[in-house]
C-alpha cells in the first residue's frame, strides 16, 4: 500500500510540486559525533544553505546564533542515521601511520562535504555552541537586512507557546520528550487528560530534573513523578529519584505513558482512602430495639433503617424536652460513645454493617469488654465517651 502510494505521487503529483526559494528548515536530532563535536540534523525542505551562513537555533536556554561550520551528507548508499562502519587493515611497519579514528579528518571522511546545498535535503551541520539545540524546532539563516533579536523571538516563540501550557499553581507532573513535537503531542494528550503539568523539559533526564519535580513530595504526592517520552534517563537520576521519592515513568508510546500513571495515580488516592478511613465518619440512622447493658460496655439491640454502620462511628442521641408551663419543645444531643464491635447472630465481629441484614439463629457466646451476648437480632457495644 506505502509502495502504491508512493509511486502514484511520484508519477501523478510531479507536476504540482512547487520549490521556493525561502528558507524552510526544521532540526530533527541533536547528536555528539566523536571529532566532530555537537552536530543536528536537519531536514532542507525549500530554500539553500551555505557555508559560513548566520543561523538561528531554538535552545533551551534561549535562541542560540552560531555560524554554519560544514555541511555534511552522508556517503552514496549510505543513511544519515545509521553509524559508519570503520574497517582498518594491518599495515607494514614501513607504511605510513594510519590516522587517528577520532580525529576530524578521519570522521569527515564518512560525510560528503559541500560547500552549498538546496532543498530537498538530509543535511549534518556542524557549529559550535549546538549542545542546548532543540530537537524539531525551526532554523533560520540570518540574512543582510535581518534583526538576530527578531529572528530569535521566532524561532524561540514554538516553545513560549508549549511554555503557557503549565499550570500557574506550580501543582502538576514533570514532562520530559525528546523532540518539540513530542513534547506538544504529550502535552496536548495530558491536557485533555485534564492533568496539570509544572515543569517541561526537552532532552535526557539529568539529576537537576529530578530534584525540580521533587518539590511534589511535600505539596501532592501523586504529582512526584515524571513522564519520560521515548528519551534516556541517567543511571544517577534514577537512583536520586528512588531517594527523595519520585516515580519516573519511561514510555516510547504516549498511551503506555498515560496508562502507568493513571495507575500510579489510583494506587496513591486508594492509599490515602485506606489511611483516612478510621478518622471518616459514616452517617448512619439507628433505631434501638432493647438495651443490654447500661455500663461500660454499653449494649444496645438496635435495627439499620439509614446509612452504613461502622466500626469507629461515633453515635449520639438526641433528647427531647418539654417545657410544661409554655409547652414549648427543645432538643439537646447526647453523645453515647464511640462504636467498637457490631455483629450479628448468623456471623462473628463485622467491620460494617447495612440494612437489611439476613437473621438467623445464634448459640450463646461469652463475653468481656469487647464482646457481649447477643439476644437481639443486631447488638452494639459502644466505648463510653
Amino acid at each position: 500500500m506505502i509502495m502504491l502510494l508512493v509511486n502514484l505521487t511520484q508519477s501523478r503529483m510531479a507536476e504540482s510540486l512547487m520549490y521556493i526559494s525561502e528558507l524552510e528548515c526544521t532540526v530533527l536530532e541533536v547528536k555528539v559525533i566523536e571529532g566532530l563535536g555537537t552536530t543536528i540534523d536537519v531536514v532542507l525542505s525549500n530554500g539553500y544553505l551555505r557555508e559560513g551562513d548566520r543561523i538561528v537555533v531554538c535552545g533551551l536556554n534561549g535562541p542560540i546564533y552560531t555560524n554554519v561550520r560544514a555541511l555534511l551528507t552522508p556517503q552514496p548508499l549510505r543513511e544519515m542515521r545509521v553509524k559508519v562502519r570503520r574497517i582498518s587493515f594491518a599495515l607494514p611497519p614501513f607504511a605510513c601511520p594510519r590516522a587517528d579514528p577520532s580525529s576530524p579528518r578521519a570522521s569527515q571522511s564518512a560525510y560528503v562535504h559541500h560547500k552549498e546545498v538546496k532543498a530537498a535535503l538530509g543535511i549534518k551541520i556542524t557549529a559550535p555552541d549546538l549542545e542546548k539545540a532543540i530537537a524539531g524546532s525551526r532554523l533560520l539563516v540570518v540574512g543582510p537586512d535581518d534583526d538576530e533579536e527578531d529572528l530569535g523571538e521566532e524561532v524561540m516563540a514554538d516553545l513560549q507557546n508549549l511554555m503557557s501550557w503549565v499550570d500557574k499553581s506550580g501543582r502538576g507532573v514533570s514532562v520530559q520528550a525528546s523532540t518539540l513535537g513530542s513534547l506538544e503531542a504529550l502535552l496536548e494528550f495530558l491536557r485533555v487528560s485534564k492533568i496539570p503539568v509544572s515543569t517541561i523539559n526537552i532532552g535526557p533526564v539529568h539529576k537537576r530534573d529530578v530534584i525540580q519535580a521533587s518539590t511534589m513530595v511535600e505539596k501532592v504526592k501523586e504529582y512526584a513523578c515524571m513522564l519520560c517520552f521515548d528519551v534516556p534517563v541517567e543511571k544517577e537520576a534514577e537512583k536520586l529519584a528512588q531517594e527523595l521519592g519520585v516515580t519516573i515513568f519511561k514510555a516510547e508510546i504516549i498511551y503506555h505513558l498515560f496508562d502507568a500513571f493513571t495507575k500510579y495515580n489510583k494506587e496513591v488516592q486508594d492509599a490515602k482512602r485506606a489511611a483516612a478511613a478510621p478518622k471518616a465518619i459514616w452517617p448512619c440512622r439507628l433505631k434501638t430495639l432493647q438495651v443490654f447493658a447500661r455500663r461500660d460496655p454499653i449494649v444496645l439491640g438496635v435495627d439499620i433503617l439509614d446509612g452504613t454502620l461502622r466500626v469507629g462511628t461515633p453515635l449520639a442521641a438526641v433528647h427531647i424536652d418539654t417545657d410544661k408551663a409554655t409547652g414549648e419543645t427543645s432538643k439537646t444531643i447526647v453523645n453515647i460513645g464511640v462504636m467498637c464491635v457490631v455483629f450479628d447472630r448468623a456471623a462473628a465481629d463485622l467491620p460494617e454493617l447495612t440494612p437489611p441484614q439476613p437473621l438467623l439463629p445464634r448459640p450463646r457466646r461469652s463475653y468481656s469488654t469487647s464482646m457481649c451476648v447477643a439476644l437481639s437480632p443486631l447488638a452494639v457495644i459502644y466505648e463510653p465517651s
